[in-house]
């Protein structure tokens, strides 16, 4: 897709450390993490003084690190203002082609078989990246 966009100012990492963030971290950064249960690892406290005017998106596994999301909550709150979206463990769109199945069977069909997870959405408190407040909307 980056390719696709002529977009020239993206880093997409197989491997990414805490050190590295903290390294190449600029002021309007936006990151997108799903690092499957190494979030407290990934963003610790050298690394969120870093980021505090960029924008983060946080895939959490509290089923793998309990806590994980409130201890990054804790971390990010005084730089960003933060909104957590989860799931209900269902894919119901997909529903409509199952009218054969039984509304248990699919319940089950759909049902996402693993830990609960969240998204963390970290809207840094000042820098450039403030304005986006505005496009999720202000609370």
């Amino acid at each position: 897709m980056v390719t696709a966009n002529g977009t020239r100012n993206v880093v997409i990492e197989g491997f990414c450390s805490s050190s590295w963030i903290a390294a190449n971290a600029h002021e309007a950064a936006f990151v997108i993490s799903d690092c499957e249960g190494c979030e407290a690892v990934l963003f610790d406290p050298l690394v969120v003084a870093q980021l505090r005017s960029a924008t983060l998106i946080i895939e959490t596994h509290d089923g793998l690190v309990p806590g994980v999301s409130d201890a990054l909550q804790t971390l990010f709150s005084r730089t960003h203002d933060i909104r957590m979206y989860g799931h209900d463990g269902s894919r119901r769109a997909s529903t409509r082609v199952l009218d054969f199945l039984t509304d248990r069977e699919r319940q089950l069909a759909t049902q996402e078989a693993r830990t609960p997870q969240l998204w963390l959405l970290c809207l840094p408190k000042t820098g450039p990246n403030r304005a986006l407040h505005r496009a999720v909307g202000e609370r």
